[in-house]
């Protein structure tokens, strides 16, 4: 479980997160806010639309197809963001300030849940 919620990454740190396809892996952040475009099929129709991202941090790879949602956490298993995209060279998350802030615009709530237990364990991270 999380230690709590850190507001931002930096080129350098290193990163984890627990996904369905890949289980828990490693990277290390490489670039802080990024622009990111996708093509998805578009659902019950034909062809493709292009989605863009803006504000992303983009990691070396540690994730694969599956693994989007994941809770990505800093080395103090802090929250720093969700897992939204990857490729064979990098792995793409959204800070967890920007979707707390989506959610509050809508006026959805959202509550991350942390443990303070967490911290007390040390790092093990190889980055």
């Amino acid at each position: 479980m999380p230690a709590g919620i850190a507001r931002a990454s930096r080129v350098g740190g290193c990163v984890q997160k627990s996904g369905r396809t890949t289980g828990q892996t490693v990277g290390e952040v490489k670039h802080v806010g990024c622009r990111l475009s996708l093509e998805y099929k578009r659902r019950g129709r034909r062809g493709m639309h292009r989605v863009g991202f803006s504000g992303l941090v983009r990691c070396t790879s540690f994730t694969e197809g599956g693994d989007s949602g994941a809770v990505v956490l800093n080395r103090a298993r802090r929250v720093v963001g969700l897992h939204v995209a990857g490729s064979r060279s990098s792995s793409f998350f959204c800070p967890i300030q920007s979707v707390i802030d989506a959610f509050d615009e809508r006026g959805w709530d959202l509550e991350v849940v942390t443990t303070k237990s967490a911290r007390r364990r040390p790092s093990t991270l190889p980055c």
